[in-house]
């Protein structure tokens, strides 16, 4: 007696994944299911990442933001066809099956590929995403909201005042006192936790011999690449 076999969605051009993306059902179809593919370069490690993705809420918001922004004419159909972008998108593939990443870390490489697969978005856009998809890779959700905050900081208009006045008189304690008031918790020492992973990844700038901070100015202490990051993870879409 014959048997009914499932049939499974199957992954072999760009446009295919798009239209999985696009369609609730056979997200789900796709992420038990087994995969066909003559492209492993840019699908990463198959059915076992897939599987892990498209469980995550995370991937699924991804869908459901990429579907919008295509319905609104926001993002091409062919968005998949540009090489940064399938580098992109397959780097945050590798990162949820093997990091494991938390909400935040998660929510951010989303944001950032979600801005370069925009319309609006050019080639430089493209492939700045992918090295910053990276680099938020190598961060965690903790360490990703203080350079939001230092961001926000530095777009505060009140903020800006204020750092003028005491621009010559910053410190790195003082630096921890005001992120930490600005987090909510109140704990210098818990932002200091974070610093140095920061200031390795060229996203804040260094202590200085003299107990002062590079980069504060008008930046909050943010250098060019962590201003650079913050736009993507900030500006509105």
């Amino acid at each position: 007696m014959a048997t009914r076999k499932n049939r499974q969605a199957k992954v072999e051009t760009p446009k295919d994944l798009v239209k999985i993306l696009r369609d609730p059902k056979k997200l789900a179809q796709f992420a038990t299911g087994a995969v066909s593919t003559d492209r492993k370069a840019w699908v990463g490690s198959g059915f076992r990442v897939l599987q892990g993705v498209f469980a995550r809420n995370g991937f699924r918001q991804l869908g459901r933001e990429i579907n919008a922004y295509m319905n609104e004419g926001r993002i091409k159909e062919d968005f998949l066809e540009d090489v940064s972008n399938q580098s992109t998108l397959m780097e945050i593939l590798q990162s949820i099956d093997a990091d494991l990443p938390d909400e935040d870390r998660l929510k951010a490489m989303r944001l950032i590929f979600l801005r370069a697969a925009l319309s609006s978005s050019d080639e430089r856009d493209r492939i700045l995403a992918h090295q910053l998809v990276q680099i938020v890779r190598k961060l965690t959700g903790a360490q990703i909201l203080i350079l939001k905050a230092a961001y926000e900081i530095a777009n505060s208009e009140e903020t800006q005042k204020l750092l003028k006045v005491e621009e010559h008189k910053i410190n790195a304690k003082k630096w921890l006192e005001i992120m930490a008031k600005r987090m909510g918790h109140g704990s210098t020492s818990l932002i200091e936790v974070h610093e140095d992973q920061l200031i390795n990844l060229h996203l804040i700038g260094q202590r200085l011999s003299d107990g002062s901070i590079a980069h504060w100015g008008q930046t909050c202490r943010l250098t060019d690449l962590g201003m650079k990051l913050c736009e993507f993870l900030c500006r509105p879409l």
